[in-house]
């Protein structure tokens, strides 16, 4: 039957031109309801594709604005379900010249339609669909692939004849979701009957597919792995499925595998699968939980934020209809944006559309796949298994591309397909990225790879006379615009940066002075001087540097005694603190807090707060002459006199607990643009508690040493002993804090930092009816807990999120033993080089941010002392903001700092203390083990877009404790959504927080609060009043 219609549609080419003119005339569009001026022509109306039947399908033409229509190529959408309608989506939330008003009646032009390049036709196939239809009842209950591929390709034929000008024209076939079988398989189509052709009528070129379904084996395991990796369900869960699921054997999924689905979803909470971190629609109960092919009838299946209330509103409005010729046989039922009946009794749906993609690769056809990596439901690891499974070699490895400066999302060109991600995009991709998605049209459209940032390539020239660098020690701590270069682009490096961390090499010095000379490629040469490096006290430097970029690269020097005998170090900003201070005496008790206690900040907001704050420094070692600053914050919200204390500890090593717990996370104030004035911070977590913010080890932010040899000797063990030196010293000045319910809680290196002051302080109360430091528990966040689970998380991570490559992925497993070497190889470090360029100029302690644009400051560090390419501390704009408030003279005197005149400027994060970090125990979970023996409460939580230190790894190290669970897996509600997941074990609870990265209460404040609440309470944190767990 489906042949005989293609057959007859073949051969009503013969139609005339001037009969096919006046049908598409009148299905020009005049104007819309509600619809702005346009430059452009629109057409839409009904195309039939089985006269027996009485089936037709409806289109709506769109046709190019910013580029000439008559020569801009013809592009088909097609969106998927099945079931659900091209227009209500495709063209009226993604990519159509228009998005429709909240009220439902009018319109307004999308920026980033994709009809400035093409000329868009949107299709709603099978009959059934939107405003399609067959007078044959029993269509709409036997739609299945092959029907839809049929009568779309005899639509196609049909809707040329109306449409001649498209005849020969440039085509291409796009889609997403079940598109992903939709488009493939018509391609097929039209490619077998194109074949052998000189002149086809439909001049196919391509296709390109998005968060598609290609392959069910492949996207099962895929989409599993998703959801663990992204903190959707538990492990009991993930195993469970994989256990049950095996797509590879059965057609259907057994009533085990069901159940565990239930399961599955129950956990996710109500989310949107589609767009993960995204709030759901408060207008409506529309989210549904559907399949989005036949095999597993829990997952949503069409998107659903407010916009489908609108166009359904807006669709089924009479003079909507009127003037898109549509429904003009007088349906008896409304528009709906996905058909019931057709999802329902949807019949064949090969399970693999791989031979298809081999046949259309093997022909050449252009094909491109793109997934946006926040969708849950088609995600990018069931896209990236799916490919793999093609087996294609490699052109181009998997590398960032760009967009307006930063990262869109991450590309690899295969031989005959190419593969897009596009960061922080949901299954829609040009609905919640829409710039990022044009771009990605325009790209296909050329047959162009995504755009990459414009590589450097860097000289050296040295003063003096002959000489050599076998002396030069290169830090190549450099920003990803330069490190991505390094490795994967030897050939626009120099031999000198190349090779620098392992051979020396000789050069003939040309002037003298040192310069750095930049080339932008197709650019001439641009010399910079070099700053000086200067000695101050110990190994200092000062300055603030040229951001690094290809207009303006910096490198900082340290001259040396004798020629070529010197250290060259790459950095990307503010620079660093140094050693050499005096140290205070700490006076009697009543008068030190009295002497400590602050008056008012400057740029403070009132002066009539309602809590008091102290601050300045505590002696450890007065022999050494080591002391540590502190700042306290008293509670607000409830009485300070009765409230438990907090210290809170921030990690790095070397980073400062008041520059970034303080100022840019729990804090009481967030310093503003301006780096003079402060603002109140209204989720500071100061409402519930005493916060105390402890600077350590000395030579981290005003702390200081009068020992110089200090700042090359911290490390665990003495950071911890002095930080139970000061918890003891400081109450003798602070007495009334004594017996009081005391905590520990921090984040990052910080998971070293609590645990092992938690242990100290336990032991040392240990036998003591009633200690003076009444410790009751610690809570950490994005955590070092232990190296090889950390690793392997980490790992996974980056590759479940996208970050990297295939190749680079199983290098690192390989290459990177941290369960049999304390530090890592050469070839582990290469590959984590590898690692870094591939991921970007992104933000990893939050991926889906946008990084600062003021400021080069992203330094690639480590967080612990092994991974050296890894970024060390959070640097959004607002870190420029508080280094400038804490280095102005009366900022210091209102908080008792800098008293003995350090002469170098605070800076948030200590180089030499970081450089020089001493002993780092590999693991803490033997102290977990110990403290949890112990009844000590233990809260872990973990902002779940960290590629630092993610929620993998802290799931790895956890899950080695084997601690028996007391409450599984369950979504937690914040103000109607979910705010993130919580397990609770014997011991320990586990929370993750929902598009939070390494700093949470930074990131998602009032969730931070929230957190911190019932951690104080010991109280798990809260379910939806809808979940109900029945297993």
């Amino acid at each position: 039957m489906a042949a005989a219609v293609v057959l007859a549609a073949t051969l009503a080419l013969s139609w005339c031109a001037a009969a096919a003119t006046a049908a598409a005339e009148a299905d020009r569009i005049g104007s819309l309801p509600g619809q702005p001026p346009v430059n452009f022509s629109m057409y839409s109306g009904y195309v039939t594709v089985d006269a027996a039947a009485g089936r037709a399908l409806f289109y709506w033409l769109v046709e190019a604005a910013a580029v000439p229509a008559e020569s801009a190529p013809l592009v088909l959408w097609l969106n998927g379900g099945p079931g659900c309608s091209s227009v209500g989506y495709g063209a009226s939330e993604e990519l159509g010249a228009f998005r429709i008003k909240p009220d439902g009646t009018g319109l307004f032009l999308n920026p980033y339609a994709w009809n400035k390049v093409a000329n868009i036709l949107f299709l709603d196939s099978p009959a059934g669909v939107g405003y399609s239809y067959s007078n044959t009842t029993s269509d709409l209950y036997t739609a299945g692939d092959n029907k839809t591929a049929h009568d779309s390709y005899a639509f196609l034929v049909n809707w040329l004849e109306r449409f001649p000008q498209y005849k020969h024209r440039d085509f291409y076939i796009t889609g997403e979701s079940y598109g992903g079988h939709y488009v493939p398989q018509l391609s097929q189509l039209v490619y077998r009957y194109s074949k052998g052709i000189e002149n086809p009528l439909l001049n196919f070129k391509g296709f390109m597919v998005g968060n598609a379904v290609i392959d069910d084996y492949h996207d099962f395991i895929g989409t599993f792995e998703y959801w663990w990796t992204h903190g959707l369900i538990s492990d009991e869960t993930y195993e469970k499925l994989r256990l049950a699921c095996e797509f590879d054997v059965s057609e259907h999924p057994s009533k085990e595998c069901n159940k565990i689905y239930e399961i599955a979803e129950a956990e996710q909470g109500n989310i949107d699968s589609y767009s993960i971190y995204t709030p759901t629609c408060k207008k409506t109960s529309l989210h549904r939980r559907r399949l989005i092919r036949g095999r597993t009838p829990w997952l949503p299946r069409g998107y659903d934020p407010c916009t489908e209330l609108y166009s359904t509103k807006y669709y089924n409005l009479p003079e909507v209809q009127k003037a898109l010729h549509a429904n003009t046989t007088g349906i008896p039922h409304p528009w709906v944006a996905c058909s019931d009946p057709v999802y329902y009794y949807w019949k064949d749906s090969p399970r693999s559309m791989l031979p298809i993609y081999r046949e259309l690769i093997e022909a050449g056809l252009r094909i491109w796949v793109f997934s946006g990596d926040a969708d849950s439901v088609v995600p990018i690891t069931a896209t990236r298994y799916s490919i793999d499974a093609l087996s294609l070699p490699t052109v181009t490895n998997w590398y960032p591309w760009y967009d307006e400066g930063e990262v869109g999302g991450w590309c690899q060109v295969y031989k005959g397909l190419t593969l897009v991600t596009i960061r922080g995009a949901g299954h829609e991709v040009p609905l919640h990225r829409p710039r990022q998605g044009l771009k990605l049209f325009e790209q296909f459209l050329r047959g162009e790879p995504m755009p990459k940032p414009q590589p450097l390539r860097l000289a050296l020239y040295f003063q003096a006379s002959r000489g050599t660098l076998a002396n030069v020690e290169c830090k190549t701590y450099l920003d990803s615009v330069i490190v991505e270069y390094s490795v994967l682009y030897k050939k626009y490096s120099n031999y000198w940066y190349a090779q620098c961390q392992r051979q020396a090499l000789d050069m003939v010095t040309t002037s003298r002075t040192w310069t750095l000379a930049a080339y932008g490629l197709g650019r001439t040469r641009l010399n910079y001087t070099l700053h000086q490096r200067y000695d101050g006290c110990a190994d200092t430097l000062l300055q603030h540097s040229i951001p690094l970029s290809s207009s303006s690269p910096c490198l900082w020097v340290a001259l040396p005694p004798a020629p070529m005998a010197a250290t060259m170090v790459l950095v990307l900003a503010m620079l660093v603190l140094s050693c050499c201070a005096a140290s205070a005496a700490a006076a009697t008790v009543t008068a030190a807090a009295k002497a400590d206690r602050i008056d008012r900040l400057p740029g403070q907001p009132t002066a009539n707060l309602n809590f008091s704050m102290y601050s300045g420094y505590v002696t450890v070692d007065a022999g050494a002459g080591r002391a540590l600053f502190y700042w306290l914050i008293e509670a607000s919200g409830v009485p300070a006199k009765s409230a438990p204390l907090v210290l809170w500890l921030n990690g790095g090593p070397g980073c400062s607990s008041v520059g970034y717990g303080a100022t840019e996370e729990l804090g009481a104030f967030r310093v503003n643009a301006d780096g003079r004035t402060l603002s109140l911070n209204p989720y500071a977590w100061n409402k519930v508690a005493n916060i105390l913010f402890l600077d350590s080890p000395a030579g981290v932010g005003y702390s200081y040493s009068n020992t110089s040899s200090d700042l090359y000797g911290a490390g665990d063990n003495k950071t911890a002993h002095d930080s139970y030196a000061f918890l003891v010293n400081w109450l003798e000045r602070f007495p009334q804090y004594k017996y009081r319910d005391f905590y520990i809680a921090g984040e990052s290196y910080a998971g070293h930092y609590v645990p092992q002051l938690s242990q100290l302080v336990y032991q040392n109360n240990k036998g003591i009816k009633k200690p003076v430091l009444n410790f009751k528990g610690f809570m950490v966040g994005n955590a070092v807990i232990d190296d090889y689970h950390d690793y392997i998380g980490t790992f996974e991570y980056w590759w479940s999120h996208g970050l990297i490559s295939d190749d680079t992925y199983e290098k690192l497993g390989l290459a990177c033993k941290y369960d049999v070497a304390e530090h890592p190889s050469e070839k582990c470090q290469e590959i984590t080089e590898v690692a870094a360029a591939e991921q970007g100029d992104i933000d990893p302690y939050n991926i889906y941010a946008s990084p600062c644009r003021k400021t080069s400051l992203q330094r690639r560090r480590m967080i612990r002392g092994r991974t050296p390419w890894l970024p060390r501390g959070y640097d959004p704009c607002n870190e420029l903001y508080f280094t400038k408030y804490y280095n102005l003279p009366e900022v210091q005197k209102a908080f008792h700092a800098n008293v003995t005149g350090i002469p170098y400027p605070w800076v948030s994060c200590s180089d030499p203390v970081y450089d020089y970090w001493r002993d780092s125990p590999r693991s803490m979970l033997p102290i977990y083990r110990e403290l949890i023996s112990a009844g000590v409460r233990i809260w872990v939580f973990s902002g779940d877009t960290d590629s630092v230190v993610p929620l993998t790894a802290t799931r790895h190290s956890i899950d080695a404790l084997s601690l028996p669970t007391v409450t599984n897996w369950y979504p937690w509600n914040d103000d109607g959504e979910v705010g993130g997941w919580c397990q609770v074990y014997k011991g320990l609870t586990l929370v993750t927080v929902r598009g939070a990265g390494h700093e949470v209460p930074l990131h998602r404040p009032r969730q931070g609060l929230k957190l911190f609440e019932h951690f104080l309470q010991d109280e798990p944190m809260p379910k939806p009043v809808e979940l109900v767990q029945s297993f």
